[in-house]
């Protein structure tokens, strides 16, 4: 349905498509609020789950960091360095007992340096 409005400039036209731009455009909104809110969640009871996380994590950085070093000391040291470094400081954020905010986004850096390493 059609719909004709009058402006000081003339006729707008005005489609469903807008208003289905809007309807849209709020689910998404919603949708990116309730998953912020989720991993805010999840980022402040994971204190509490300290000794549950940790493994995993050290798990994900030993793996892929194993494999990205392999790959990339066939090319060049820097790309060992570059795999080397990340975890490095990832592990030694565990072995500080830092907050696990800090823990998850070195982490989170690490990994993202190894598959960019894998991949290049």
């Amino acid at each position: 349905m059609n719909t004709f409005i009058k402006t000081n400039q003339g006729i707008s036209f005005q489609s469903e498509g807008t208003r289905t731009e809007k309807r849209i455009e709020t689910i998404i909104q919603v949708w990116t609020n309730s998953i912020l809110a989720s991993i805010s969640k999840f980022i402040k009871e994971s204190e509490s789950n300290r000794f549950g996380i940790t493994p995993f994590l050290l798990l994900i950085i030993a793996c892929v960091g194993g494999l990205a070093g392999a790959s990339g000391i066939m090319d060049s040291w820097i790309k060992l360095a570059v795999v080397a470094f990340p975890a490095t400081i990832a592990l030694a954020m565990i072995l500080a007992v830092a907050p696990m905010r800090i823990i998850f986004i070195s982490t989170a850096i690490a990994v993202i340096l190894d598959i960019l390493v894998l991949i290049f």
